[in-house]
């Protein structure tokens, strides 16, 4: 089959990250694969090249709508592709007003986050719009079909495919033993990742205990109003105390994320919402135990018991140091037990074989 993805860019993001292995794996089964982006951000260039995947460009010259990037896309479309898939509200909204000039282009609609993100009304509009004229719309969590499903018009046409990963590439070795615990952030610094009340729980904890766990935040910055302000709110909790400067640090973009699993004691993702993040699937394949917000499908992954890991209610700075407080007390055995019960499960749900194929083949999707 010939297959076009459509994103705004190849930059380091989580819709990215689960195109880059469905990319993948499509073109190791013979798949001919092309991506079109129309930002500059690289991060993920190199992930597509390197599957044999083509890079299409069509540059926006300031942000906001592109006739450009629409005609460009246009064009592509008449070349044939037997399945066009679109991530993104805004790239989705493209992706189904090219289909409006080419209707025979058969087009999947993913939804990777949550309708209930803080983004405007209006891309939200534009992307209902989207998801009405698609002719598949995919989403990476149960808890977002079923919202999705509450809504007229689309219920026929979804489906619930859970993230996928080349599991050989992912080295289980069970959690580390800290004498200080060691947390990881792996993601955006961006308002719906709950950085200010993260670090209020924090806050929480060291005002109980006299002293703060190490925390490590990889991730680039967003510059929207919200991330901003949040930016700025986190900082100043951190400065609060020297016990939280030192203890808390910023990496910035990696890509060196195997090692961060590896040497932290567990992975902290108190984000309120998501689709289903490529961290805790990653985290639970490594072998890193797993400290999540107990929205979205979070407590389906993680067990509500503790069987995979910790939930926490993240609006609520004292329950985020609750619950880091119950893993700091945890013996390794019980740490170790998290981890095993992770990569087990992780294992048999987050296979990219099994995704890729359901992708191609939506009868095979049952509807949940």
């Amino acid at each position: 089959m010939k297959i076009l993805l459509v994103i705004d860019s190849l930059g380091s993001g989580g819709a990215q990250r689960l195109f880059a292995n469905l990319a993948r794996e499509l073109v190791r089964n013979s798949h001919s694969v092309d991506v079109f982006v129309y930002d500059s951000n690289e991060f993920y260039d190199w992930d597509f090249i390197n599957a044999g995947v083509r890079i299409i460009r069509a540059h926006r010259k300031r942000r906001g709508f592109s006739i450009s990037v629409s005609s460009s896309l246009i064009a592509l479309y008449k070349k044939d592709y037997n399945l066009v898939f679109s991530a993104m509200h805004a790239p989705s909204f493209y992706a189904v007003l090219a289909k409006i000039f080419v209707p025979t282009t058969e087009l999947t609609v993913c939804e990777f986050s949550s309708s209930r993100s803080t983004g405007s009304l209006l891309r939200k509009v534009a992307f209902y719009f989207s998801t009405l004229l698609a002719n598949r719309v995919i989403c990476n969590s149960i808890y977002e079909h079923r919202l999705m499903k509450k809504v007229p018009g689309r219920s026929k046409k979804l489906s619930s495919i859970w993230n996928g990963y080349n599991l050989d590439e992912f080295q289980f070795k069970l959690p580390g033993n800290n004498s200080i615990l060691k947390l990881l952030v792996v993601g955006r610094i961006a308002y719906p990742k709950n950085g200010v009340r993260l670090f209020r729980g924090l806050q929480i904890f060291e005002q109980r205990h006299g002293w703060c766990p190490r925390l490590l935040w990889a991730g680039r910055r967003d510059f929207d109003a919200k991330s901003t302000e949040m930016y700025e709110e986190m900082l100043a909790i951190r400065n609060s105390s020297p016990g939280l400067q030192n203890a808390i640090e910023l990496l910035g973009e990696t890509k060196d994320i195997a090692s961060l699993y590896h040497t932290s004691d567990g992975l902290i993702h108190m984000s309120i919402y998501e689709g289903l993040p490529n961290v805790i699937c990653e985290a639970m394949l490594y072998g890193c135990p797993v400290l999540a917000s107990a929205v979205c499908d979070h407590p389906v992954v993680l067990g509500e018991n503790r069987e995979r890991g910790l939930l926490a209610d993240p609006y609520s700075a004292e329950s985020i140091a609750d619950c880091i407080e119950a893993f700091q007390k945890m013996l390794p055995a019980e740490r170790n037990s998290i981890a095993s019960n992770a990569r087990e499960f992780a294992l048999e749900n987050f296979d990219i074989t099994k995704m890729a194929h359901k992708y191609i083949h939506p009868e095979l999707v049952r509807d949940d």
